[in-house]
């Protein structure tokens, strides 16, 4: 197995503690005892990550390692910090935050994950995925209890009885994030320790889907069929075995569906409409959000292939794309477009890696294309790498679980031995 613990016995709970709390702030992004009420993802996973890799710096030096990954990512984050226009610089710092640092911001959470991978316990982690669960079966069965316990820790708090429930997030969208993030983990989370526990892996995929169903995610519904899909066909199975199971996820999804129906919840809307008409998924407005994003990045490389160096959504952008042939297809004959163009030019900003690729152009591209690549090695890196997409197009690049997820494929050296001698560090 892959999980390494220090030699020495007067750092070994020390390490452990430092490893686990970066664990289980990236993992609980939306969460924080000061509150920032401005945004929705917390910055406990940054505070947490740069506290611990200060005391190593000066305390335990030898546990840090840097490789060229690390400097790829690094770079990409300050000149993401400096790229942008002075002519169009946002006024506030918010906005030019939300803009331009989300990657400065994320890699001391990528960093200290990659560093302290190895002493992060499956056993935190499970129990991280069990308060997840717990957070959910509160606001069903107790929405005031958990709007009190909770509520002082978040921005908002979303989802009552009967209707979607969001847990430990801000959005029901966002907990289905989460509900797949736990599932893929038997692949880029000590993958050692899933094949020897393998109850303890069946246990986290089934409370995830559990999960899935009780917060009633739209997003997440399609999220994990699409998922679903990618690890059938990545994985080592027989073509004939492929041509088996296809069939039961899709009529395991037609019964998710109807589950769902029961409900009047947006996510059983979304569902149903994705089963019967896929194509009107995306005249929801939520939906579309996530897309249109990226298409207008990619369109705007046309007039400016090195970006605008704007923070601000480009219209004009927005406008070409829609006049698109894929645009045409998607939204023929609806007033969807005017509408979102209209509510854009009021100074929006785009979700995930859109903004930066409209902003930095190719540059933008080649950061999102190290990102998506940095996650290699392993069986079952396109159900990662299709997932980290979708993280990036339905959130902030700042998000900390992302960084967390990159921290944990990109481990150089990973299982090799401690050094022999009883000061070991790693």
């Amino acid at each position: 197995m892959d999980i390494v613990v220090p030699h020495n016995s007067k750092t070994r709970l020390w390490t452990g503690f430092c490893a686990n709390a970066v664990l289980v702030t990236a993992l609980m992004p939306y969460l924080s005892p000061v509150v920032l009420r401005t945004v929705d993802a917390q910055l406990m996973g940054f505070a947490t990550s740069v506290a611990v890799l200060l005391w190593l710096l000066f305390f335990e030096p030898e546990r840090l390692s840097f490789y060229r990954c690390d400097l790829y990512i690094l770079c990409a984050g300050l000149l993401s910090l400096i790229y942008i226009n002075p002519e169009a610089a946002p006024h506030d710092w918010l906005t030019y935050a939300r803009g331009c640092a989300p990657i400065a911001l994320g890699f001391p959470i990528y960093f200290a994950t990659r560093n302290l991978y190895r002493y992060m316990s499956p056993k935190v982690f499970i129990a991280v995925v069990a308060s997840y669960g717990g957070a959910l079966i509160l606001q069903v069965g107790f929405p005031g209890a958990h709007a009190a316990i909770v509520g002082h820790f978040m921005n908002r708090v979303q989802g009552e009885m009967g209707a979607r429930a969001s847990g430990l997030c801000d959005e029901p969208s966002y907990m289905g994030e989460m509900c797949i993030l736990f599932a893929i983990s038997i692949y880029f989370f000590h993958r050692e320790y899933w094949k020897h526990h393998k109850r303890a892996a069946w246990a986290i995929v089934i409370a995830s889907l559990a999960m899935l169903i009780i917060t009633k995610s739209a997003l997440g519904f399609v999220g994990a069929l699409i998922t679903s899909f990618v690890a059938i066909f990545s994985s080592k199975v027989s073509g004939w075995s492929k041509a088996a199971i296809i069939p039961a996820v899709v009529i395991a999804a037609v019964l998710m569906g109807n589950l769902l129906s029961l409900s009047n919840s947006r996510g059983a809307a979304m569902g149903a409409l994705l089963l019967k008409h896929p194509l009107m998924i995306f005249q929801d407005t939520s939906f579309a959000d996530r897309c249109i994003g990226p298409l207008t990045g990619f369109y705007g490389l046309r007039d400016s292939p090195f970006g605008t160096g704007e923070t601000r959504i480009n219209v004009n952008a927005m406008n070409k794309a829609f006049g698109g042939e894929i645009a045409r297809i998607i939204w023929s004959g609806s007033d969807f477009q005017e509408s979102y163009v209209f509510m854009s030019s009021q100074g929006g900003q785009h979700l995930g890696f859109a903004g930066m690729v409209e902003r930095m152009g190719i540059f933008g591209v080649l950061i999102l294309i190290i990102l998506i690549c940095s996650i290699d090695g392993f069986q079952g890196k396109w159900v990662v790498r299709v997932f980290v997409l979708a993280l990036l197009m339905n959130s902030s690049m700042f998000l900390s679980t992302l960084w967390f997820v990159i921290g944990c494929c990109l481990r150089p050296g990973e299982g090799k031995p401690l050094p022999a001698n009883s000061g070991a560090k790693s």
